[in-house]
């Protein structure tokens, strides 16, 4: 009972960062990378553990890494815009719970998508959506994505930023793929500490002169004046 509990909480951590060493050709030993920050969501759930996944930002720079079993790390290759490449090793360093974000990971780095499915040729479906962060680290934004999940489903797309939508495939294990599009969601962050602090007391002013000058509307009328406002 215990380790399907602790299995079901881990289930639910699918916010991943991984620290990352990188191999250049011919070195003797590897330098440190930058962090890789993972997060995947379809239809209001986290996907299965990734067996394989592969991104190209829009300057062309395109990773393909291959997991280990439950995402504990990962080998791979990064092939730069220019068309150098090196070897890419993560380890995982953490995870964590959505909405919950590593540091120097703010909300507008999270893709959001309602998505349709395609039922048929031509004929879509509404289903739950599509979350993503993926940062690498480079500050360059996602281009195209494909991932390959442990349970054999997987699913590629291929963004259009000027349209914030995006087209592709999703395919169930051993069934045959099917369309797949999405329509980006606006949303606005949600402040948090010092910013969420200033918002509420920025609040509470307009709040109190709107009650301030009510009160002094009614005094008026009632004949006995604006009550004084407080110090």
């Amino acid at each position: 009972m215990t380790q399907e509990r602790d299995k079901a909480v881990t289930g639910r951590e699918s916010v991943f960062e991984f620290k990352t060493e990188l191999t250049r050709t011919g070195a003797a030993e590897p330098e440190e990378g930058p962090k890789l920050r993972l997060h995947l969501e379809r239809n209001g759930t986290a996907t299965a553990p990734l067996s394989q996944l592969s991104w190209t930002a829009v300057d062309g720079a395109h990773s393909a890494i291959s997991f280990q079993a439950e995402m504990a790390g990962f080998l791979g290759l990064h092939r730069a815009a220019d068309g150098s490449a090196v070897q890419l090793r993560g380890s995982l360093e953490s995870r964590r719970s959505y909405p919950s974000l590593p540091p120097g990971i703010g909300a507008a780095d999270v893709l959001e998508f309602v998505t349709h499915q395609e039922a048929e040729p031509g004929v879509w479906r509404s289903t739950g959506g599509l979350r993503i962060l993926l940062d690498d680290g480079r500050g360059c934004a996602l281009r195209d994505l494909e991932w390959h999940e442990e349970g054999g489903n997987s699913g590629a797309i291929s963004v259009n930023r000027a349209t914030a939508t995006f087209l592709g495939y999703y395919q169930h294990a051993e069934q045959e793929a099917l369309g797949y599009r999405g329509f980006g969601v606006a949303k606005r962050s949600v402040p948090s500490g010092d910013d969420l602090r200033a918002e509420l007391e920025a609040f509470g002013r307009v709040a109190l002169d709107v009650v301030q000058d009510l009160l002094g509307k009614v005094g008026g009328l009632l004949g006995g004046g604006e009550p004084p406002r407080p110090a």
